[in-house]
């Protein structure tokens, strides 16, 4: 069992050994290669990843098929795309890895059971839940108030070294911006 995630848990309530125990029995470990797909649009979401190692992306297509990152998964983060999960209707969204790495999978049987069984866990995932809706509320708001520069510096805050293991390309379509002119923007800083 990976003691990332027990660490995570940890934060919000005491778990025993036995539960402990428990957590690692329903959480199915999962090696992914570089550029695997974890989830393709239109598929049923069968998971929730939690990152142990490596570093995923989420992404949609705009109108013109251009690839737009949502999100970037480290170590301690969790992708899934949520609607597909609860609803069992095909992703709006596409899951790769961006390097080799291992997730933590748990579907949704197995969270309810798990719930079920340690019932303090609901205060763990709720706490999740309100951490990602702020973290999505943040981000349209910087997205459509913030200029390019401070959307840069935030991403750097909010994702601390990533931009040594994504490529350039990708940050770029994080921000809402050309590569190039992200390439500009960080010459400009470097000289500030």
């Amino acid at each position: 069992m990976n003691d990332l995630l027990i660490r995570q848990i940890e934060r919000e309530i005491k778990l025993s050994e036995e539960e402990t125990h428990l957590i690692a029995e329903f959480f199915v470990p999962q090696t992914v290669q570089k550029r695997q797909h974890l989830l393709e649009l239109g598929q049923i979401c069968h998971f929730e990843w939690f990152v142990a190692q490596g570093c995923l992306r989420t992404y949609c297509f705009d109108d013109k098929g251009n690839e737009i990152n949502l999100q970037f998964a480290i170590e301690g983060w969790w992708a899934s795309d949520v609607c597909s999960f609860l609803e069992r209707k095909g992703a709006q969204i596409v899951i790769e890895s961006l390097e080799p790495g291992l997730v933590l999978a748990l579907d949704l049987r197995r969270k309810d059971e798990l719930l079920r069984r340690i019932p303090a866990l609901e205060r763990f995932f709720r706490m999740l839940v309100q951490r990602n809706q702020a973290a999505w509320q943040r981000r349209f708001t910087w997205q459509v108030g913030a200029s390019a520069k401070d959307r840069y510096l935030h991403f750097l805050e909010q994702y601390p070294g990533v931009e040594l293991r994504v490529s350039q390309h990708h940050i770029a379509s994080y921000l809402g911006i050309t590569p190039e002119f992200l390439s500009k923007m960080k010459r400009n800083l470097l000289q500030t």
